[in-house]
């Protein structure tokens, strides 16, 4: 029987090592490690001990014996590592292990670097964890918002692996702290994200611009039902390869634990249907009206998602309409934020219970009463049908709905079967978990220890779980301090969340996505059971159905897009056992060239490969530890190798001559010295915009680069955009310029603005006449003149994020020919005390703000006493740990 981690007769591991050491020390550049065949008579290590059936991966870069070799997960990083994939297997089935073992082989190929992309930090940690256990190369590093851009800008250098949230990659590329050029593989990990204007699409389209040869990897457990928006990943993400595989696959089957599916009916209280009732006439009343406008065509039987689509026809007839609308637009507009609002509180009745539904019910009433109300908002307060339905509500508000009984029935009974098992129960919403846990708790008796696991953001009279604190309770999950997880949304996706023995869903979810993931946290190494709570007659019913049907909907499509994408690339069949894969003869090995990115002669490291200790870092004879940088990737050319005129620097490829698309401010000073391209001065391309951080990741960024010019990140102490000495512009949504006139903050902001540039502009970004509904004209007017007038600010007026960008172009383009150096980033203010201007001179600082540069001088009197305290001193001072302490010490007396 061959085996994945064969051992050979004729030479011992030892001496294998010890040739690949030679080989390493007596060549300065790098190497690719030939393949190693099974010799006649070998013997593998299942020969030797047969009672140890475990198979394991073998790769020149992955720690020997660790990772279990699966037929699945082999034959698909064999594919994704020779052509760009996306990669749609179920929860719990490796598709981390499938990433480590593409990352290794490209490594091997084509050397670094690669980006492992996650949506959360959690998921960005535990990938780097991951990576670093068993990947023989170094270095990993970890980016999150949490690591300065001076760091993350000199660790980009070195990197072998970067993991990331793709996020500060983004914003990286936009300030040219970063370029792509150096980068053979992406992976993105849930990679059904990769639609719209979430940061993985103009990553990879930056990639495919900068590196159409090198790889891109996806990762999901559900790209979602609808064929467009699949073909749109795959599209965005450079995808020409789709490897599916599902339980059902014989592949798989071998790997998987058998699942039980169960639901678990229940009926609406009387007293609760009695609301109901109320709320559907209410309902019924504002579609019959919207039905009359043409808008709805059967009003007895709307569905939320016909609402949704109702409020964008509604918005596209206002965007059609001009700069004034009908009066009945407006109407409709409102009518149609009446009956979402009740909708959401027939959802809340019907699946969630009284207290949900009252607590809802309550809070639209106190934003009617709010000062910044909306017309919807005093209008539905003011129906009669509402008020009967707020009053029977607060009746029963006390009452819990059937499915909390049966939650706790369910949980009772598998502690009862299986007093070690760990559960997950999920709720959409975070007050029914806080009910949840308050009754389960109660039962601690009965060996049901629960805790509520919920995401980090604070709501109203409800605080979020710091990371740090999620991840003790899904550790102590783990160890079996606690055996119920109460948890929302935030389990589905982005933590690492063992594995379990029953999954309960509080309530059918209507995404397939989610349904997936949260199903995909039972039935992983042992058999998992599912119950799904049914309220009878209500929208669970049709929640439960529509997510089935969108999964096997998803299932035809992406088997249908695999085909397409085979008989257009001709691709070819490949063997199912990891027996054959890994042994395939020497002559297949190394005859012809590989697929996409493939080296010449040099064949995957995942077939017939010895496991070498070590070989991810060598000790060089002076002890000096050589990483992964220092010997992969030179040694034979490959479609993907540094042409002639890049230079090794620092044991790292860089790229040498030309101007990246995305370059820093002074790289373009140096390359556009005497003009742009073809000598003309001025030309937008050489032109450099600072942005403030806050607005780094706007579309208005992203548009300013297309039109090629180089936003720079700074911090700005008023304004969004710093133009020139003398020029700073403000972007304000129009929402945001209606909520900051309405409550006095916008004379404010633009009162500081004028006082610290002679040349302030305001950009006001959208349909201002939607957002100033309710607003009298005369007030828009009235402010917009007293904007121009009293405070001499200008005001610009777009509609949309790209709109903006060409108006900042053009207004650098106009200012172009002007000379001199980049502008102070923080004006001189006149009319500041001597105690504001020491204020303003500490909150330049790395890490002040204003009430910490305040407490400071608190502190220490003087700027000398702030400038000349010592690292314990500052540690004194409050909102100032060790590290402030330590960056503002070192950058005092430097």
């Amino acid at each position: 029987m061959s085996s994945l981690s064969s051992r050979y007769s004729s030479t011992s591991l030892a001496s294998k090592t010890l040739i690949l050491l030679l080989l390493l020390k007596t060549s300065k550049k790098s190497i690719t490690i030939p393949p190693l065949s099974l010799p006649p008579g070998g013997k593998t290590n299942l020969d030797e001990d047969e009672s140890s059936p475990v198979e394991y991966i073998e790769h020149p870069l992955i720690k020997p014996n660790a990772i279990e070799a699966r037929a699945f997960q082999v034959n698909i990083a064999r594919r994704a590592s020779q052509r760009s994939t996306l990669v749609v297997i179920p929860t719990g089935l490796g598709k981390t292990v499938i990433a480590l073992m593409v990352i290794a082989e490209t490594l091997r190929k084509r050397g670094p670097l690669i980006l492992f992309l996650a949506p959360t930090k959690p998921l960005v940690e535990q990938h780097a964890d991951t990576l670093k256990k068993f990947l023989l190369a170094s270095p990993v590093v970890t980016f999150t918002g949490e690591v300065p851009p001076a760091e993350r800008e000199r660790k980009y250098r070195d990197a072998a692996v970067i993991v990331s949230t793709p996020q500060v990659i983004y914003n990286d590329l936009l300030a040219g702290r970063f370029n792509l050029q150096r980068v053979n593989l992406i992976v993105f990990d849930e990679a059904h994200r990769a639609v719209g204007n979430y940061a993985y699409v103009p990553i990879a389209r930056r990639y495919l611009l900068e590196r159409p040869e090198a790889l891109s990897m996806g990762l999901t457990a559900s790209p979602g039902w609808d064929e467009k928006k699949i073909i749109e990943v795959c599209t965005n993400l450079g995808i020409d390869h789709v490897e599916i595989r599902t339980r059902n696959d014989p592949d798989v089957k071998p790997y998987i634990q058998d699942l039980e599916l169960t639901w678990v009916k229940v009926d609406v209280p009387e007293a609760l249907r009695v609301v109901k009732n109320t709320l559907e006439e209410l309902m019924r009343s504002y579609c019959m009206k919207m039905a009359q406008m043409g808008l709805i065509y059967n009003p007895k039987r709307t569905s939320t998602k016909e609402l949704v689509e109702v409020g964008k026809r509604i918005r596209r007839m206002m965007a059609q309409g001009g700069k004034k609308h009908p009066p009945h637009l407006y109407h409709a507009a409102s009518l149609h934020a009446q009956a979402l609002k009740i909708s959401h509180a027939l959802e809340l009745a019907e699946t969630q219970g009284p207290g949900a539904l009252f607590r809802y019910l309550d809070r639209l009433v106190e934003e009617a009463y709010s000062p910044s109300a909306s017309k919807a908002a005093k209008a539905i307060v003011k129906n009669e049908l509402f008020r009967r339905a707020y009053n029977l509500a607060e009746a029963i508000k006390d009452m819990d709905h059937p499915k909390v009984q049966a939650a706790i029935n369910v949980v009772r009974e598998q502690i009862e079967k299986k007093p070690d098992s760990r559960i997950i129960l999920f709720s959409q919403y975070r007050d029914t978990a806080s009910l949840l846990y308050e009754r389960l708790s109660s039962l601690e008796e009965e060996r049901i220890r629960p805790v509520r696991f919920v995401g980090q953001a604070s709501r109203r009279g409800d605080k979020g779980l710091k990371q740090r604190e999620q991840k003790e309770i899904v550790e102590r999950f783990r160890e079996g301090y606690y055996n119920v997880l109460i948890a929302t949304s935030v389990a589905e996706e982005g933590l690492d969340i063992p594995s379990t023995d029953l999954v309960i869903f509080y309530e059918p979810v209507p995404s397939e996505i989610r349904t997936i993931q949260r199903r995909g946290r039972t039935g992983r190494t042992r058999m998992g059971r599912v119950v799904i709570l049914i309220t009878r007659e209500t929208r669970d019913v049709a929640y439960f159905f529509s997510s089935i049907k969108k999964e096997k909907r998803m299932e035809a499509h992406l088997k249908r897009l695999k085909e397409a994408l085979k008989q257009t690339t001709l691709l070819e069949d490949y063997t199912t056992t990891a027996g054959d894969l890994f042994l395939k003869s020497q002559q297949e090995k190394t005859s012809g060239e590989g697929e996409r990115g493939g080296e010449e002669g040099v064949p995957s490291a995942f077939e017939g490969k010895e496991m070498v200790e070590g070989a991810g870092k060598v000790d060089t004879p002076g002890g000096e530890q050589l990483t992964l940088v220092d010997f992969v990737g030179d040694s034979k050319k490959s479609m993907t190798s540094p042409p002639p005129e890049e230079e090794r620097v620092k044991g790292r490829w860089e790229k040498g001559g030309g101007l990246s698309p995305i370059t820093s401010a002074t790289d373009q000073k140096g390359k556009k010295e005497g003009g742009g391209p073809g000598g003309e001065e001025g030309e937008v391309e050489s032109l450099v915009i600072w942005v403030d951080h806050r607005e780094l990741s706007s579309p208005v960024a992203e548009h300013l680069r297309k039109l090629g010019t180089s936003p720079v990140p700074t911090t700005l102490p008023e304004g969004d955009y710093l133009l020139s000495e003398e020029v700073v512009v403000e972007r304000k949504s129009a929402a945001d310029f209606v909520s900051s006139l309405l409550d006095g903050r916008l004379f404010t902001q633009l009162k500081e603005l004028r006082r610290s540039y002679p040349k302030p502009i305001l950009v006001v970004e959208g349909d201002l006449e939607v957002a100033m509904r309710g607003v009298k004209d005369e007030a828009l007017w009235g402010a917009l003149s007293s904007i121009v007038v009293d405070l001499g600010v200008a005001v610009v007026r777009t509609l949309s994020p790209r709109e903006t960008a060409l108006f900042l172009a053009a207004t650098l383009k106009r200012m172009s020919k002007k000379k001199g150096g980049p502008p102070p980033l923080r004006r001189k203010r006149g009319g500041m005390t001597v105690e504001e201007q020491k204020r303003f001179v500490l909150e330049g600082l790395p890490h002040i703000s204003s009430s910490t540069a305040q407490r400071l001088l608190d502190e220490f009197g003087t700027l000398k006493g702030v400038f000349s305290a010592s690292l314990e001193d500052l540690k004194r001072v409050k909102g100032i740990g060790d590290k402030k302490a330590r960056d503002l010490y070192r950058l005092m007396n430097s």
